[in-house]
Formats: C-alpha cells, structure tokens, sequence
C-alpha cells in the first residue's frame, strides 16, 4: 500500500522522506531520481530508478538516454511525462550507442500525456514492462 501523508510519500508503510514533491524528489531507500527534467537531453544514471520529465509547453521533444546495459544489469527505471505534455513533444528513451529496448529497437517514445515507460535491464536488453507510453 502506498500514499500520501503531510507532504511525503509512503510505500508499503515505509517513508520515502527524502522526497519533497511535486519536484524536488533527491532520492530514498528504493533509489534516487532526477526531477524536472526540462532540456532536450538527459541522461539516466545507473542510480536512477526515476526520471520526470516536466516540460513546459512550449518546450521541445526530450530524448532520455539509459545507462549502458554493461554497468547497469538489474536496473528498473520509470521514465514518467510530469509535464503533461508528450502528445505534443514526445519524450524518447533512447539506449546508449549500439544497444537496444525491447531486443530491437534503439529508442521508444512515450507520447502520451502523462505517460510513462518502466524499463528493466535484464543484460542483453532494456525490456518495457509498461503498456503506458
């Protein structure tokens, strides 16, 4: 079970308080996150377990790019559209340079607004496990 309480959010009853929200997540027992991603590129960092992007609307499109799959075997990350905007400025995930998602393909796009992308790395791949972009 998880929520909300004061401000802070909860997991199975465990307080995730370093989390200040909308967009000051700095990270908790389950991993850190960036916030508020709002440039054309991002990178995800071998820590990450999540990434909001909240572009404005009169951004551009934004291309997250994992970690290498070498560095980062066993990492669950959810790449989530805070902006509410994907429809209009997709957000790619693109792999690092030569690997793939989903045993093929270089880069997805969530274009949805308010979407979102779980990937794991499972060693030779970045497999999606959510049906939300």
């Amino acid at each position: 079970m998880s929520g909300y309480i004061n401000g802070k959010m909860f997991f199975n009853g465990i307080s995730t308080s370093s989390i200040s929200l909308p967009y000051g997540y700095a990270g908790s027992a389950f991993g850190t996150a960036q916030s508020g991603i709002t440039g054309a590129t991002a990178t995800v960092a071998v820590t990450d377990t999540l990434v909001l992007v909240s572009s404005s609307a009169a951004a551009t499109a934004c291309t997250v790019t994992l970690p290498p799959l070498a560095s980062s075997v066993g990492q669950n990350v959810t790449i989530k559209d805070l902006g509410n905007n994907a429809s209009t400025h997709n957000v790619t995930i693109a792999a690092s340079s030569g690997e793939v998602i989903d045993g093929g393909f270089p880069s997805i796009a969530i274009t949805t607004d308010m979407g979102s992308a779980t990937l794991v790395n499972v060693g030779a791949t970045w497999i999606n496990t959510s049906d939300n972009t």
